[in-house]
């Protein structure tokens, strides 16, 4: 796990190859940015993010140090239905 990000649980870019991970893990996470929002749905649980978030590669550090420190009034919207520019993943 990424050490130091407040209140949720992001896998470090280095375990990403990892045999187990790779079969029981990362098909249940959804790839999100800093900025995305969770909303729990009578359906299951809603990933919302940006669509047009910056392509780039971040290092961990950097990762959980925006995460860490973003404005909540910038964060992706987590309304049902989602906005335009808004992808949404539904985890059940």
């Amino acid at each position: 796990m990424l050490p130091g990000t407040k209140g949720n649980r992001f896998i470090k870019k280095d375990s990403e190859a990892d045999p187990f991970l790779v079969k029981y893990y990362l098909p249940q996470c959804p790839l999100v940015s800093p900025m995305f929002s969770i909303n729990f749905q009578p359906q299951g649980i809603g990933f919302f993010d940006f669509k047009d978030t910056e392509d780039r590669e971040v290092s961990d550090a950097e990762f959980a140090r925006l995460y860490n420190e973003r404005d909540p009034t910038l964060i992706a919207p987590s309304k049902v239905p989602p906005e335009d520019n808004i992808v949404w993943y539904l985890r059940q």
